[in-house]
């Protein structure tokens, strides 16, 4: 999940092609090396006093961002409605985000996202603080990275990024991913590798539970307003642990009086390899079945767009346990004001009560975030 990365819209002829291509791979193996080789972190956690209220800050802790990818985010639905068309010589993001759940888990990230054109491909250098917090106990994650866009054949836009996060000690982790996009015979897909830390609970960031997830998506528009997509989902996780998912949707979408209307169905389904106890949620086998709406609207200086989506879910946790069900509700808004050409302002809330598709049933989650954008 990477911050509005645009494909870089040039002229292409078959020579420019194979330069662009040559190019981009060159230099982001050289940066990639660079980034893991030289770059400096910090992290700690620490546990406070039980005497006396909130956590100090930690005047030890070298305050720098982890790439807001590798974190659960807020929707990133409006992002196509978001930004012009028009490509930017460079441009500064900024997005910060608070979230709390029902367990007590209070999360507090931020990304600054430094963006410049160079031709034929685009970086993006990500700086960011994460805190997580958990009644007493207090982890600060840091971390940097480098990404990379740009479209080395025509139809097909590759996005990459490296950099590493540390935790304790100034260790440090490499995280990344590498995503490739494009459109064959009238189906959009995508596939994607991601490395990340996973951030469910304290005990997954203090352990240093990371996973790898490879996806293939697709999405195809078919007759009448309506589409198809669908996912495919595997992640290994570093405790041994790994597990399988299957996403289906089909939707109808219609523009009535301005405003882009959708309506559809999700099934999902995830079954992990074994049920384990190390914070992060993995059922044995869980299936789930939503009816979800969403809205979206486009004024040139604001926009905002909203999805709701309910149904129920089912789990089982091991091959002898019951099977349980719940309700499950989420939804996601968000309201973006286009100031003058070159700034950009987005306030996103989301949460729901995800009954069994997360940690325990009834857990629920509520986030904010603030985006600001200055293109120059």
């Amino acid at each position: 999940m990477l911050l509005d990365s645009k494909p870089v819209k040039t002229k292409r002829t078959a020579r420019a092609a194979s330069s662009r291509a040559r190019s981009f791979v060159t230099f982001t193996a050289i940066a990639g090396l660079v980034l893991v080789a030289g770059a400096g972190y910090a992290g700690d956690t620490r546990s406070c006093g039980s005497q006396g209220g909130a956590c100090q800050p930690d005047e030890s802790s070298a305050w720098r961002p982890p790439d807001l990818a590798q974190f659960p985010t807020f929707s990133d639905s409006s992002a196509s409605a978001s930004d012009s068309s028009t490509p930017q010589a460079a441009s500064i993001d900024s997005t910060f985000e608070s979230s709390h759940d029902s367990d007590g888990l209070i999360i507090h990230k931020g990304d600054s996202a430094n963006s410049v054109d160079l031709e034929h491909y685009q970086l993006t250098w990500h700086d960011a603080p994460l805190t997580a917090q958990n009644g007493s106990h207090l982890i600060r994650l840091a971390s940097q990275s480098l990404e990379a866009a740009s479209d080395p054949i025509e139809g097909v836009h590759l996005d990459v990024n490296f950099g590493a996060i540390a935790r304790y000690l100034h260790a440090q982790d490499p995280i990344g991913s590498i995503k490739a996009t494009g459109t064959v015979v009238g189906t959009e897909l995508a596939v994607s590798v991601t490395r990340q830390l996973q951030t469910d609970s304290l005990a997954t960031i203090r352990n240093g539970i990371f996973s790898t997830e490879q996806i293939l998506s697709g999405k195809r528009k078919l007759f009448w307003g309506f589409k198809f997509k669908a996912e495919l989902h595997h992640r290994s996780l570093s405790d041994g642990n790994s597990s399988n998912s299957i996403v289906v949707a089909p939707e109808y979408d219609i523009q009535l009086l301005g405003f882009d209307l959708g309506l559809g169905y999700r099934f999902h389904y995830v079954g992990f390899a074994e049920h384990t106890h190390n914070g992060y949620y993995n059922p044995l086998v869980s299936r789930s079945q939503q009816i979800f709406w969403d809205v979206g609207y486009d004024a040139r200086r604001w926009y905002f767009s909203f999805d709701v989506a309910g149904g129920r879910g089912t789990s089982k946790s091991s091959a002898t346990s019951t099977v349980t069900s719940d309700f499950s509700g989420e939804g996601t808004g968000t309201v973006g004001w286009r100031i003058n050409e070159r700034v950009l302002a987005e306030l996103t809330v989301s949460g729901g009560d995800y009954g069994l598709n997360c940690p325990a049933t009834s857990w629920a989650q509520m986030s904010t975030a603030l985006r600001v954008k200055y293109s120059f």
